[in-house]
């Protein structure tokens, strides 16, 4: 692009260059005074929109910015799990730190295999190296074995199978005043339990009956003594159940009672409730270990009723031999543990009781010299139920007491 001289060049030409750059500066200010400042642009004016009306072309929206990814976690180096084998002077300073004494050493680097792996595996580095055979390892655990026999420990149900007629004996059983009873197998009380909740006796309610009625009865097994310790051993099923409710009642009465559960789970729900409950109390509960190998003053024996399937295992057994050798007089409730209600044989361990209370009638199974002295304890079942599974022969016993002694 060409320029065009300024008309005044010439004569700046002409003069001397410090008084042409002054003539010059003038002459740019009188040029800038003789124009006139330019008038201001004008836009176009946008119409101005009611406030209750939205805007025709509303304000485009703001773009959001792009998702942060999520942090990742750093990677870190996997150790090797290869056995190092600390040679003398390995990971050790040999000079020693400023302010430090020359005889202190820096403690040896840690390794990844402790003592202990070493112990077990070895210090050879191709023994560790190998993977280990899980699956052909779990092949060889029988599960379904294991889980059984953690299950077949005699107290898990009230199930029963019928013994044969044949095995089961013959007792006259009798009251003080010479009433007959109607003994039951254990096969014929399971039926009168479901007749019973049948027409409206629950569980609960035979529990209850039948937890009291055992209280009153320790109490007066205990009566003179000071300050008593009672240990109740308790099952998952309904002798469970009532283990606890006896446990609620002396514990309301002052009485020091601990309970010691064979099972710390797969009980009933009855066992569980009546298990709040005494929660509820003062009394306290023990663990199979810390049983105390003293002489307590009463051990009530809860853990199995008529529901035997077998020899006792496990927590069961532990608890029967620890009962029988600790010398305190054992009150059984309904059967005492590890004796048939129906047949009276005990395939292994056994409760030695010094006396039973059994529940409802007596039990065909209850031998003189299994059960001790023979009680029996009214849990509120009406007397139409016995007679529709037992006969026409059974007749109540109670009278106005609601424990009786039985004879046989």
């Amino acid at each position: 692009m060409m320029y065009a001289p300024h008309p005044n060049m010439a004569m700046m030409n002409s003069m001397a260059p410090a008084h042409a750059l002054t003539q010059l500066l003038k002459i740019n200010v009188q040029d800038s005074r003789s124009h006139s400042a330019p008038a201001p642009r004008s836009f176009p004016q946008e119409p101005q929109v009611p406030m209750n009306v939205q805007h025709p072309h509303p304000p485009p929206m703001p773009m959001h910015p792009p998702p942060v990814p999520p942090p990742q976690e750093p990677q870190r180096r996997q150790p090797d799990m290869k056995y190092r084998d600390p040679s003398p002077g390995y990971g050790q300073r040999k000079s020693p730190r400023r302010g430090e004494s020359p005889g202190r050493q820096k403690s040896p680097r840690k390794f990844y295999m402790s003592n202990r792996d070493r112990d077990t595996f070895g210090d050879h580095s191709s023994e560790i190296d190998d993977e280990f055979d899980f699956e052909g390892s779990n092949s060889k655990f029988n599960k379904k074995k294991v889980y059984k026999e953690m299950l077949d420990e005699n107290e898990t149900t009230d199930e029963v199978v019928p013994p044969s007629p044949s095995s089961i004996p013959k007792i006259n059983f009798k009251t003080e005043d010479g009433k007959r009873l109607v003994a039951a197998t254990a096969e014929q009380m399971r039926r009168i339990c479901e007749k019973s909740q049948e027409i409206g006796v629950s569980i609960s309610q035979m529990v209850e009956n039948a937890g009291r009625s055992t209280a009153q009865f320790a109490l007066q097994m205990l009566k003179g003594k000071k300050d008593p310790k009672i240990v109740v051993l308790i099952g998952v099923g309904s002798n469970g159940a009532i283990g606890y409710c006896t446990a609620r009642h002396l514990a309301n009465h002052n009485m020091n009672v601990y309970i010691c559960r064979s099972r710390a789970y797969h009980f009933t729900d009855e066992v569980a409730l009546q298990r709040k409950i005494y929660q509820a109390t003062s009394g306290k509960e023990a663990q199979i270990g810390s049983l105390s190998v003293e002489a307590v003053d009463l051990i009530i024996d809860s853990m199995v009723g008529y529901g035997l399937k077998g020899a006792l295992q496990g927590n069961t057994l532990t608890l029967t031999q620890w009962a029988n050798a600790n010398g305190a007089p054992i009150l059984a409730l309904d059967v005492p543990t590890g004796v048939d209600a129906s047949t009276g044989k005990a395939p292994g361990e056994y409760i030695k009781a010094a006396i039973t209370l059994t529940f409802a009638v007596p039990k065909t199974g209850l031998l003189k010299d299994k059960t001790g002295k023979l009680y029996l304890a009214d849990v509120g079942i009406p007397t139409s139920v016995f007679v529709e599974i037992l006969g026409s022969e059974h007749s109540s016993p109670f009278g106005e007491n609601f424990i009786v002694k039985v004879h046989s």
